[in-house]
């Protein structure tokens, strides 16, 4: 019924099936090594924000700025420091 196989086939067979299980093993274990956790989304790309004129409320020149591009803000935080001496001498 089957056809005889020689030993120098039949130990083919067998180190080709023993590659091909070990090659997707360690290909298995690259791809799970980089996974995302569950509930998570890995992509590449950029954001862009939109433009915001911000304007103070008093003239004069800046002396300091105290926040860097890019940096997250919160509402009422302080972004540059004015110089204040035209201020004080209208006073």
């Amino acid at each position: 019924m089957f056809p005889k196989i020689s030993k120098q086939r039949y130990v083919l067979l067998i180190v080709v099936v023993a590659t091909l299980v070990i090659g997707y093993r360690i290909y298995e274990y690259a791809v799970s090594r980089d996974a995302v956790p569950d509930g998570l989304i890995q992509t590449n790309g950029r954001i862009e924000g939109d433009a915001v004129t911000v304007a103070s409320k008093v003239a004069g020149r800046i002396v300091g700025i105290e926040v860097r591009e890019g940096q997250t803000i919160k509402a009422g935080q302080l972004l540059v420091r004015l110089d204040d001496a035209q201020l004080r001498a209208r006073v």
